[in-house]
């Protein structure tokens, strides 16, 4: 568990890497943190803010992921991914991308003044659910991009967000 006091921030000066990258792991907890990039290495970033990899049981609790990132929150074959409380401001390519993962939550959630292309990524994600989650501002091409050749794509469901200012070529 990574539990940070009011204020507490994990800040990265390298643009070509994610801010923290987590690997092969289990039960793994992120509360109250932001992530963000040093001031060179935000105006051109080439990676995003929080990577995971292979990690089963992760929960992001009142983090906050800064301007300066390309894709926010990045997972690849996780799951039991619980993504709480959660503000998204200023992302450069996305919110949130997941590729062959299971049983996702995003709940109480922001993503604001982002750029999508798209601004939310499923690749053979199965179970995925955005509840209480507060879209605004994001501009882009694509708000979501399903690719779904192995599971259902009628496992991914929206309950009780709100969208409001955002400005997609596909909503």
């Amino acid at each position: 568990t990574f539990r940070g006091a009011d204020g507490a921030r994990i800040v990265s000066d390298s643009a070509l890497s994610s801010v923290l990258g987590v690997y092969d792991s289990t039960g793994v907890t992120f509360d109250n943190v932001a992530f963000a990039r040093g001031k060179a290495a935000a105006e051109d970033p080439g990676a995003g803010s929080l990577y995971a990899e292979s990690v089963q049981g992760l929960t992001v609790d009142r983090c906050s992921f800064e301007a300066g990132t390309t894709v926010a929150i990045e997972l690849w074959e996780c799951s039991g991914v619980r993504i709480k409380r959660a503000k998204v401001s200023g992302a450069y390519s996305g919110a949130v991308s997941a590729s062959y993962c299971d049983d996702i939550e995003v709940s109480d959630s922001s993503v604001a003044g982002c750029e999508g292309y798209p601004l939310v990524y499923l690749e053979e994600t199965n179970g995925v659910l955005f509840k209480s989650t507060k879209f605004a501002d994001n501009v882009g091409g694509n708000f979501i991009e399903i690719y779904a050749e192995e599971v259902d794509a009628e496992s991914i469901v929206f309950m009780g967000c709100s969208f409001s200012g955002n400005e997609f070529d596909y909503f």
